[in-house]
């Protein structure tokens, strides 16, 4: 049967259909290393796993957890709140998540479960099933299994600060929230201290607030580059323009 192509429009065909294949590739590689991406401090919590007395000195191993809202974040984020979704049922005590994402125009889908919990057995359930599969199926938080045994610093006296646990014995436990390692810990972007302070002068509301506002910019000129310093200048030049002819309608 002849095509009803020329040699050339085929090779053109076969090329963009390369380049396509090349485009979906580098965007699950986008997709899957800012779903793997490490979280901020305050999206982590450290449960106790289990504790007791060594003589008599208290000690408690701890586990790194992610928050729940913290992955819903991360997937709205990274797929968009349109492009996620997570299903539920009940296998006797154990609850199943089902956790889809919208990938390259195609859901994919894994699952995970977890037993329902001491406390709010059902919610429980439910957050500890999301969190498994997020970092099973798609490793959002998986890192940190490579986390080592966490024996929390421990007290009989409370303190302030301090997490609170009961022992089996019946007898509580005050313990310290670990540090989490500087190398698992995400990264900060860089301050864009130009455009902070353009943002500043322009949020503004009367002339003593931008007055003082471009007093402090001038004490810190050290943190912008020449070019910077000079826009800033003229900016601040006519915002003061704004100002005064404001005062004088």
């Amino acid at each position: 049967m002849e095509s009803n192509f020329t040699n050339e429009e085929i090779l053109e065909l076969r090329k963009k259909a390369r380049e396509n294949k090349e485009m979906l590739r580098q965007n699950l590689i986008v997709i899957d290393n800012r779903l793997k991406a490490f979280f901020a401090e305050e999206d982590l919590e450290w449960r106790v796993q289990s504790c007791g007395f060594n003589g008599e000195a208290p000690w408690a191993m701890v586990l790194c957890y992610i928050q729940a809202r913290a992955i819903q974040n991360r997937l709205d984020e990274v797929m968009g709140f349109e492009n996620w979704k997570d299903e539920y049922r009940v296998e006797g005590t154990n609850i199943i998540c089902r956790l889809s994402l919208k990938i390259n125009g195609e859901w994919v889908a894994k699952e995970n479960g977890a037993s329902e919990t001491d406390i709010e057995a059902f919610k429980g359930g439910i957050s500890g099933a999301f969190k498994r599969v997020a970092s099973s199926g798609f490793g959002i938080g998986r890192y940190l299994y490579d986390l080592d045994s966490n024996f929390a610093v421990c007290s009989l006296e409370k303190q302030k600060g301090w997490e609170k646990t009961k022992t089996k014995e019946g007898k509580y436990i005050y313990w310290e929230i670990p540090k989490m390692p500087a190398k698992f810990l995400q990264e900060k972007p860089p301050v864009d201290y130009f455009q902070k302070a353009k943002d500043d002068m322009h949020a503004t509301l009367t002339e003593f607030e931008f007055d003082n506002k471009w007093i402090a910019i001038k004490k810190a000129k050290k943190l912008f580059s020449e070019k910077e310093f000079a826009e800033l200048e003229a900016l601040s030049l006519k915002l003061k323009t704004k100002f005064v002819k404001g005062n004088n309608v």
